[in-house]
């Protein structure tokens, strides 16, 4: 078989490396394209360097939501598929872009279906009229009008900013004060920008969480391995939600918690865009709790999860070019998904401020003793400086570690941590150590 096969990422984070890192290992890819990447996207420079490196794949500095100047790159490299890492180019219709000049080889929704994600409003709209099980909600977009419910409340509160946020506009409120002050941040200080100018106050679900997968094309439903992702900057999860700390795969689920997902969250949430005349294409992520009345929904994503992905795709048989190529162009009832058995634990490792405000330009120093196929070190906020490999983000690398239980996993991810070095290095010491 010719691995001849040219393959297209869009994103700069974790996620993206990782995906960078299965296409690399497909039997038909001949070359992978990381737009714009990070250091790791970068194999070459990194290998110049002695620097550890998990992917074939090459770094472009293009504008991701330059939608023309991205077509021109696909047609002059001759690319065979696109896949869309990041929630907002798909949000803001990359994927029409492509259909529209006649590309239909792009994984990713369109624009409509991705709103799922891009507006909390619109997702709990469908929730309501489709009786998906989800938390009870108000929607603001006055901050006087915010204010005045939140005191008037005496429970636990979820505030939300309505737009993308990359994961770090939702506040968990004990109490008025601190649902005041969400609100500030959000709707008057703009945190997050025009995120921020609506908001959904909900009810505070409590339960495990869950991450579920699924890839989907028309109606057509494919359940992936589920994972636990670990929000809080803080061990137990205490202190500020972040984009992620670390993941653990795969989350246990029984085959009738499976089939209820699908027949009572999933498909309803398709019947509901398609009531709109929204197909919905691509991969589906719902964050869901387990709650004592039941499996919810805390919110849809129209992509894949960061760092959730960095913790199943090394778990992952199939040859991931062609589970995307078939969902794509093929049947999706033809696809019979191959999971290892073993488990994968994935830690972050963030700047001390992380997810405030954090400097740039840390050196970083990687020293692995010998390299083995159950650790890999994915890079996310990293870049190359003067031909130093430094910080270029809040979430610098993510690393994941393989074993036959959880406890090996986690042992293996955090010697990994113990090898990469820079200032003001923190991570939680906690992820996949509850996991059975």
């Amino acid at each position: 078989m010719t691995k001849n096969k040219r393959v297209l990422i869009l994103g700069e984070g974790g996620r993206e490396n990782a995906l960078a890192w299965a296409f690399s290992r497909s039997k038909h890819v001949k070359k992978v394209f990381v737009i714009p990447g990070n250091a790791g996207s970068n194999w070459s420079v990194l290998e110049s360097q002695g620097l550890y490196h998990s992917s074939s794949s090459s770094r472009k500095m293009l504008d991701v939501f330059n939608f023309q100047k991205i077509l021109d790159f696909v047609n002059q490299e001759k690319i065979d598929l696109t896949v869309v890492g990041d929630a907002e180019p798909l949000f803001a219709g990359i994927v029409d872009a492509f259909l529209q000049s006649g590309n239909t080889n792009i994984f990713g929704p369109v624009a409509k279906a991705a709103k799922i994600e891009g507006s909390k409003i619109f997702a709990k709209e469908i929730m309501a009229n489709k009786k998906i099980p989800t938390s009870n909600y108000k929607a603001f977009s006055d901050f006087d009008e915010a204010i005045s419910y939140v005191r008037k409340r005496k429970s636990k509160l979820v505030i939300k900013a309505n737009g993308l946020a990359s994961g770090k506009g939702v506040f968990i409120c004990k109490n008025d004060k601190e649902a005041c002050f969400a609100l500030e941040k959000l709707m008057l200080k703009k945190t997050f920008g025009i995120a921020g100018e609506q908001v959904i106050i909900e009810e505070y679900l409590q339960g495990e969480e869950i991450s579920f997968f699924a890839l989907v094309k028309g109606n057509i439903c494919v359940p992936l391995i589920s994972a636990r992702d670990y929000k809080k900057s803080h061990n137990n999860e205490k202190g500020l939600n972040t984009g992620g700390m670390g993941a653990a795969a795969p989350l246990f689920l029984s085959k009738d918690q499976i089939e209820f997902i699908v027949r009572r969250i999933i498909h309803p949430l398709l019947e509901g865009l398609n009531e709109q005349g929204v197909v919905y294409s691509g991969v589906l992520y719902a964050g869901l709790i387990l709650t004592s009345e039941g499996i919810k929904v805390l919110e849809f994503n129209c992509r894949f999860g960061d760092p959730e992905t960095q913790a199943f795709l090394p778990l992952l048989e199939n040859d991931i070019f062609e589970l995307i190529d078939t969902s794509i162009n093929g049947n999706l009832r033809d696809l019979k998904l191959r999971w290892s058995n073993k488990k994968c634990v994935t830690v972050a490792l963030t700047v001390d401020t992380y997810p405030r405000s954090y400097k740039f330009s840390i050196p970083i120093s990687i020293n692995i003793p010998t390299e083995g196929e159950d650790y890999i070190i994915f890079h996310s906020g990293t870049n190359i400086n003067n031909g130093k490999l430094v910080t270029n983000a809040g979430r610098i690398f993510t690393v994941s570690g393989l074993g036959d239980n959880f406890y090996e996993a986690s042992r293996k991810c955090y010697e990994l941590a113990s090898f990469i070095h820079f200032e003001g290095k923190r991570f939680r010491t906690d992820i996949g150590k509850n996991m059975k």
